[in-house]
């Protein structure tokens, strides 16, 4: 009787023994998952510190296209240069050529002082056609545009491409009728992923000059181009003042035909200071036509013409 109390003891032990096993194993291989799932650290993570400035090295390349930065880096077989986790590209894939549709929200918005525009707050969705296009043996992305939610304005408060205020001044100098700075606009506020000019009624300009462009892969399937521009501002009363502006654009495989989108675009002062910073995340998609369409109806413009007008 006792050597079957003992036998089933030992039995017992055994089995415990073999359960806090497997529960060690299972353990550790969730703790090993999770750490193959480490957040990732590009250059969207590192604007997310508001007090850290913007890099000096993104200020003085002079690239129009993605560049390879191989300044103290080993440089790989294939013309990729390796970052650590990071590879820097020359090219998106060619999986991603054509055009990509969709809604990105604003999730995060920082101002370091106060900034008066209702169509920068979380929770505000704007739509976004994506065009990927061939450039020689690359594949390129051509300068987005972000069509905000439509307002009303007055003309005072807007801004304008110089050529279409100078086609308002020249019609107004036509008719005798000066323009009303307080008159009310119907407005499809944007926000512009490229660089460009733009003027307002009372006189002030400026302009964003692109100064680099650089492409990197993060991990399997996710690609970052990181674009900064140096804008130059003239006030109404000839006062300048300089700057950056920084534009980041993630993209993310989610499918054969879909891919997580995050955009952040940043501001900086002349000495690399953040001012403000605006994250924008969705999911874009091959089915890009209706998101096209709705801004069309939107902007209440044939699709072509908005296509020529911001160079989709």
């Amino acid at each position: 009787m006792k050597n079957a109390i003992c036998n089933c003891a030992l039995l017992l032990a055994v089995v415990l023994s073999s359960v806090a096993s497997e529960t060690t194993l299972a353990e550790s291989g969730n703790d090993s998952n999770s750490s193959k799932a480490a957040p990732l650290e590009g250059r969207i993570e590192q604007t997310a510190d508001f007090k850290v400035p913007l890099p000096a090295g993104l200020t003085k390349l002079k690239a129009l296209v993605p560049k390879m930065d191989t300044t103290h880096r080993p440089v790989l077989k294939g013309g990729v240069t390796e970052l650590g986790s990071e590879v820097v590209e020359s090219s998106f894939s060619s999986d991603m050529l054509g055009f990509w549709g969709g809604e990105l929200k604003i999730t995060s918005i920082y101002h370091a002082r106060p900034f008066a525009d209702g169509q920068q707050r979380e929770g505000i969705t704007g739509l976004v056609v994506f065009h990927f296009v061939k450039d020689g043996n690359d594949i390129k992305l051509k300068p987005a545009t972000i069509f905000m939610p439509h307002v009303r304005k007055r003309v005072r408060d807007s801004v304008f491409r110089p050529a279409r205020l100078e086609q308002m001044k020249e019609t107004a100098n036509q008719t005798g009728k000066d323009i009303d700075p307080d008159q009310l606009l119907e407005r499809n506020p944007v926000i512009s992923l490229g660089s460009g000019e733009w003027a307002r009624l009372g006189g002030a300009t400026g302009k964003a000059t692109i100064t680099a462009n650089t492409l990197r892969t993060l991990g399997t399937g996710i690609v970052e181009q990181d674009i900064v521009s140096r804008y130059e501002h003239n006030s109404a009363v000839g006062d300048k003042r300089s700057g950056y502006l920084e534009v980041i654009c993630r993209f993310k495989q989610t499918g054969p035909d879909s891919r997580f989108v995050q955009v952040a675009k940043v501001g900086y002062a002349a000495n690399g200071t953040m001012i403000r910073r605006v994250l924008l995340e969705g999911i874009v998609t091959r089915d890009w036509q209706p998101t096209a369409d709705k801004i069309s109806k939107q902007v209440n413009r044939p699709w072509q013409r908005i296509v020529l007008i911001h160079d989709i």
